[in-house]
């Protein structure tokens, strides 16, 4: 098979049989950086499947950091695709950030939408985001998405049990980011005190400029 034929039959394999199959043909054979004419390898397309920690795990420790950076002509890459396939286990987040570079962190997609931002609407561990804060830039942390105009920190204010991870980012959020009202007609402090994070409120109103 050509390899996009090849990736494509694996899409619809069940998962005992890829299991099996990147065992023999992709690992055994040391073909984990190869790409499709997508520049999709095999662990994104394993990425999101039931039962296959294992393999992606493994798959990811024998791929290049070139590979695990490297962005498709989709501009999809592994780290994001994982975030958004890891509600239930993080561990395949965990192991991919281990290669992942600053810059690839600091990458803001075409809708302004940072892997930060990601985190925070997908509930990732507390562990991961703090991780990733520390390696961003003061622009990334205050970018506002394009659809609906949230900063991460609003992400964070609007999830309770990240009350340690909104004072975080507030430390490098612009005062202009902390007053923003988004498309929502909502704040960085209603989503606070909606979600009863006092210690975030009372940090929230000693920031904001009232006149």
């Amino acid at each position: 098979y050509k390899i996009e034929d090849e990736f494509e039959m694996m899409r619809f394999m069940r998962h005992r049989t890829l299991k099996r199959y990147i065992k023999e043909e992709i690992i055994k054979k040391g073909r984990y950086d190869e790409e499709n004419r997508n520049g999709e390898t095999a662990l994104m397309v394993c990425i999101g499947r039931k039962g296959m920690e294992s393999i992606i795990i493994e798959l990811i420790q024998k791929m290049s950091e070139e590979k695990i950076n490297k962005k498709t002509k989709n501009k999809d890459i592994i780290l994001k695709r994982a975030i958004f396939n890891s509600i239930k286990s993080w561990k395949i987040v965990k192991e991919i950030m281990k290669k992942t570079r600053e810059e690839v962190l600091n990458m803001i997609d075409d809708t302004e939408e940072t892997l930060l931002q990601c985190l925070l609407l997908c509930g990732a561990e507390e562990e991961i985001i703090m991780e990733v804060i520390g390696k961003l830039s003061e622009e990334n942390i205050n970018k506002k998405e394009k659809i609906y105009e949230r900063s991460a920190l609003e992400y964070a204010c609007n999830n309770r049990k990240l009350s340690k991870v909104a004072i975080e980012i507030m430390k490098k959020t612009k005062d202009e980011i902390i007053n923003n009202v988004n498309k929502d007609g909502e704040t960085a402090l209603i989503y606070a005190c909606m979600n009863k994070m006092e210690d975030v409120a009372i940090e929230l109103i000693g920031y904001r400029d009232w006149e």
